[in-house]
């Protein structure tokens, strides 16, 4: 199974080196603003007879901020990253709260499977 997480994390730090990218959602307010990163789905998405050849995955990254300018600025800068690893946006809302504003983007991309019937055991995960 592909886990494209921590490759997300690392080029979300990479693009904003100021600002915490972590897979926790954040326990405070003094911890904005932040991005968190989750695996939303992982599955095989197309076969050939028994094998797969193309794997779905699904990212949510969520923006967190205390306000909406910053949300927005961040929000934009996380979408061009999560861009130029191949992903597509496939889904986004806002959910501002009293204290919290917080933007959620979901993506997506196709990837080839790797046949595991012409890998060796040490190969297998």
């Amino acid at each position: 199974m592909l886990n494209d997480t921590q490759r997300i994390i690392d080029a979300l730090k990479n693009a904003l080196p100021d600002i915490q990218v972590t897979r926790l959602w954040p326990k405070s307010a003094e911890r904005l603003p932040c991005i968190t990163v989750s695996e939303a789905a992982n599955v095989h998405a197309s076969y050939a007879g028994d094998n797969p050849y193309m794997e779905r995955l699904e990212y949510e990254a969520r923006v967190f901020s205390v306000n909406a300018g910053e949300k927005e600025r961040l929000a934009g800068a996380a979408d061009e990253t999560m861009e130029a690893l191949g992903y597509r946006r496939i889904l986004c809302y806002d959910q501002d709260e009293f204290q919290t504003r917080m933007k959620m983007m979901r993506y997506r991309k196709y990837v080839a499977a790797r046949c595991r019937r012409h890998q060796t055991n040490t190969e297998r995960v």
